[in-house]
C-alpha cells in the first residue's frame, strides 16, 4: 500500500505566543462573488499548543509542539477543558499591540485580510 505525503516548506521563525505555535480559525461569508462580497466574523479564535516550540529538528515528531488541532492538544496535561487552549481574535489583537505594537499589529491583520481577498479572488 501506497502513503501519501504533503510536503511544504516549514516556517524557520514562527510569531509564537507566550513561546507556542498557534493558528487562526477565521469565519469567512462570501454572499457574492461577482462583484466580490465578503463578510469577516469577529468570532474567529487563536488555537494554541500545549507545549512550548523548539527548533530542534529532534522535536520534529513532537505533535504536541507542531499541531494546534483539538484532537492532539486534548492529550496534553497542560490542555484546558475550561478554554480548550483557545483565545478570541479580540484577545490575541490586544497581546499583539502590548508586546509587537498597533501599527505593527494592524499590519499584521491587513496582511490576513488581503491573504483572504487573495484567495477568494483565485476562485
Amino acid at each position: 500500500m501506497k502513503e501519501a505525503y504533503v510536503i511544504c516548506r516549514y516556517i524557520d521563525k514562527p510569531l509564537l505566543v507566550g513561546q507556542k505555535k498557534f493558528d487562526l480559525r477565521i469565519y469567512v461569508l462570501v454572499t457574492n462573488y461577482r462583484p466580490l462580497k465578503v463578510y469577516l466574523s469577529s468570532l474567529g479564535f487563536a488555537r494554541f499548543c500545549n507545549v512550548k516550540y523548539s527548533s530542534d529538528v529532534s522535536e520534529l515528531d513532537n505533535m504536541m509542539m507542531h499541531l494546534t488541532n483539538v484532537a492532539v492538544q486534548k492529550k496534553a496535561d497542560e490542555y484546558n477543558q475550561d478554554h480548550g487552549s483557545k483565545w478570541s481574535i479580540e484577545n490575541l489583537r490586544f497581546y499583539l499591540e502590548q508586546t509587537r505594537g498597533k501599527q505593527a499589529t494592524d499590519k499584521c491583520f491587513d496582511e490576513i485580510k488581503n491573504i483572504i481577498y487573495i484567495s477568494l479572488k483565485s476562485v
